[in-house]
């Protein structure tokens, strides 16, 4: 199985490699943003506040999906994972959102948002738990 493993730097990065520790039994491909990605095949990194780096962002996913062929998308966050996991949905593969080990009180933005685009919705927080969101527990 080919997996498409998507995170910010810092925590997320750490988490999410943390979760793809788990699947040696996969192809899996990952895909760190950057503040300055080189290439169209990296993904920028950006938040709330710099939003307009979405429109780039779902070129720069559409053309990452497409090269490596995943049948499931993973991203433990943030902006940039939900745009992956989003145009995966979009192109119909399996999608997987791990909200950071960070949002102990709440499900962050990125992760509310993402909700409906996926397959699976986990929270590293069992009080967080709902009938959209699962909690499997913790990655570190």
């Amino acid at each position: 199985m080919k997996v498409l493993a998507v995170s910010s730097p810092g925590g997320h990065s750490v988490q999410l490699r943390a979760a793809i520790q788990r699947l040696n039994w996969c192809t899996v491909h990952i895909v760190e943003a950057s503040n300055q990605p080189k290439t169209m095949s990296e993904l920028k990194d950006f938040s709330a506040q710099s939003f307009w780096h979405i429109f780039s962002n779902v070129f720069r996913s559409w053309k990452i999906i497409k090269q490596t062929s995943p049948e499931v998308v993973i991203s433990t966050g943030a902006a940039p994972g939900f745009v992956v996991i989003f145009v995966g949905h979009l192109m119909g593969k399996h999608t997987i959102w791990i909200d950071s080990l960070a949002n102990a009180r709440k499900i962050s933005l990125s992760g509310r948002l993402v909700r409906p685009f996926c397959n699976l919705h986990l929270s590293q927080w069992d009080h967080l738990k709902s009938d959209k969101t699962e909690f499997k527990g913790r990655l570190i």
